[in-house]
């Protein structure tokens, strides 16, 4: 599949929109799963919108070929509150409208959230603010979904809406795809962290082999796009943005312009904490070096359970850590 830089209206007439060169990266890649973030101010929203375009594009063209409604391609776009897409929805009727004229003055559906194309593609607009919001979606085939600010949704959320994605349809197969933006300190960014900052080199596709029940192997793939609010001239050319950002605290100032992951909101020694001076590279554990755990409970706040080890001079290392819900102290017994 092939990304164009320049969005071109169905209908041939107008060229609407243009990504910038990072967009442009994170929109191309092949990858299954997308995670699109980093610093604030990257553009990031205008990618979401317009990453369903190709599946879309290509519906409209299955239509006008076969006469066939694509009413089964559906995208559904999320996020943590409800209030919190009213921008999303905004500028995606701006561009939907656009890229398909015909479909401006019945698209889009208030009630129900969504806009429909003329090819009946639909993309809709859904939140994830109650606990089991996620489990309307049980079953039913998304063709591609979209998350902005995943870092706000619990992981089992995420994973469960994973699941979800699929196609009846062989000629979808190739434009199936989990895009997702995200910024460092949300409450949910420890498997942000894990699932892709920890794991995937930026600007990599990540493959894992996998061994089905038949004894088939298929591959899936992922990847960390970062992004940066230099790449974003609308915000960074004028500088106020940043000097805004400047006046924040120095944890939030290394989330937010750094894009560092290993800072806390609210951690007692976020201001503290530096990775250039407190992470090492890994070396062998002395042989007679003592080895301890320290835990702090938590059944509704994180648990956390650290392991150390204490060299000859009593210096400190920790060399493992769980964190995360506690859920029942058997659950995190076991885990530990």
């Amino acid at each position: 599949m092939v990304f164009l830089s320049d969005l071109v209206s169905l209908d041939g007439r107008e060229i609407f929109w243009h990504a910038l060169p990072r967009q442009d990266v994170a929109l191309s890649c092949p990858a299954f799963e997308v995670l699109y973030g980093g610093q604030k101010g990257g553009a990031k929203s205008d990618a979401i919108i317009v990453k369903p375009t190709p599946m879309l594009m290509f519906a409209h063209e299955k239509y006008e070929r076969t006469g066939v409604k694509q009413d089964r391609c559906r995208v559904v776009i999320f996020r943590k509150n409800i209030g919190h897409l009213t921008d999303l929805i905004t500028r995606a009727k701006g561009l939907y409208s656009r890229l398909d004229p015909a479909s401006a003055a019945a698209g889009w559906n208030k009630n129900e959230k969504r806009y429909t194309f003329t090819s009946g593609a639909f993309v809709e607009f859904a939140h994830l603010d109650g606990p089991d919001d996620h489990q309307g979606y049980n079953g039913q085939e998304l063709r591609g979904i979209c998350i902005d600010q995943c870092e706000e949704i619990p992981g089992d959320v995420v994973q469960f809406l994973k699941a979800q994605i699929r196609t009846s349809d062989p000629d979808y197969l190739e434009f199936l795809f989990l895009f997702m933006t995200a910024n460092p300190g949300g409450k949910y960014s420890d498997w942000v962290k894990s699932a892709f900052i920890k794991s995937c080199p930026p600007n990599t596709i990540v493959e894992q082999k996998i061994r089905l029940k038949d004894g088939r192997v298929k591959t899936t793939t992922k990847a960390f796009i970062p992004s940066a609010l230099s790449d974003n001239p609308y915000l960074n050319n004028d500088g106020q943005y940043e000097a805004n950002l400047r006046t924040l605290p120095e944890h939030m100032q290394k989330m937010y312009l750094e894009g560092d992951w290993d800072c806390v909101v609210g951690a007692y020694f976020s201001h503290l904490w530096r990775k250039d001076i407190h992470v090492i590279p890994s070396f062998p554990i002395g042989p007679t070096w003592p080895l301890q755990m320290g835990l702090d409970w938590g059944s509704t706040n994180p648990a956390c359970c650290l392991w150390g080890a204490r060299d000859e001079d009593g210096t400190v290392y920790i060399i493992d850590e769980l964190y995360g819900p506690g859920v029942t102290g058997k659950t995190w017994g076991e885990k530990i």
